[in-house]
């Protein structure tokens, strides 16, 4: 079953759905939240990091886990041409 749902997500172009229905949620939640330097937060199911990154750019220190290493690969790019640093899992 992990697999199946592992090569559903790695399918298509999940980065654009994200970016065009939820694209401004993550920094919404980080700010609901009340995220700020320090904090350590883990984001479980965090895809391409529409919540982790926010959360690095507020100043907390980031862990994003997600079943799928290819959401993981683009969110750990996407930090990095933001200039923040995401610790990567995937389980």
């Amino acid at each position: 079953m992990k697999t199946k749902h592992r090569s559903m997500w790695a399918s298509g172009n999940y980065a654009a759905v994200v970016a065009d229905l939820v694209g401004e949620l993550g920094p919404i939640l980080v700010r609901a939240a009340g995220i700020k330097s320090g904090d350590r937060v883990l984001d479980i199911a965090a895809g391409t990091g529409n919540a982790a990154i926010p959360a690095a750019q507020a100043g907390a220190e980031v862990t994003a886990s997600d079943l799928t290493p290819e959401l993981l690969e683009i969110g750990r790019k996407r930090a990095q041409e933001l200039g923040v640093e995401l610790t990567m899992g995937n389980r």
